[in-house]
């Protein structure tokens, strides 16, 4: 597919017409297809999946990537230092790249999570964890409705900032209730 063909396809594609998109989707399927490849088997030891299942999101990632890349580029801006196809390659791969901070992120939570709870649990000597968690929905009920919550969210593996937003208040809120849920499950 020759550059005049490309912009012209850009030009349907930032138009709305969904075809065209699809159209750009094939002809950078290679791109996309290497970007996932590259991607996905990090992402799935990270995960603890198999590739097959990570690739297909990931496959989407990228299309959203060139999506985007194609309604963003402007021929006559950064057109003039850089062509689409190397714009689209820098937008998926800084979409890969997010994807893989994101799962990594997601697992550093869940290990400080399960770690705190293993502090707990050693602070109790017990290190059965299905023990723990029968301790704790026990001790449940000492915990206010807002401190539950919270609880639900930190074992989710969510920062407290993100929990703050979903309850409604602030992330200092949330790590005090946490240092309290967990003087109250000592």
């Amino acid at each position: 597919m020759t550059e005049l063909e490309i912009l012209s396809l850009l030009a349907d594609v930032k138009s709305g017409k969904s075809d065209a998109f699809e159209t750009l989707a094939g002809a950078y399927a290679p791109l996309i297809e290497s970007s996932v490849s590259a991607t996905a088997s990090k992402i799935a030891s990270l995960k603890g999946s198999s590739v097959k299942d990570v690739s297909e999101d990931l496959r989407q990632e990228a299309r959203l990537a060139l999506y985007n890349a194609a309604q963003k580029y402007d021929p006559d801006g950064v057109g003039k230092y850089v062509t689409i196809g190397l714009y689209a390659k820098i937008c998926i791969r800084n979409a890969m790249i997010s994807e893989i901070r994101r799962e990594s992120a997601a697992r550093r939570r869940h290990a400080r999570a399960e770690a705190d709870l293993s502090a707990v649990a050693a602070a109790k000597d017990d290190a059965n964890r299905a023990g723990l968690l029968e301790r704790l929905e026990q001790k449940r009920s000492s915990l206010s409705p807002f401190e539950s919550k919270v609880l639900d969210g930190y074992l989710d593996g969510k920062p407290a900032r993100e929990i703050g937003r979903e309850l409604g208040c602030s992330a200092k809120a949330v790590s005090n209730a946490i240092y309290r849920i967990k003087s109250k499950l000592r």
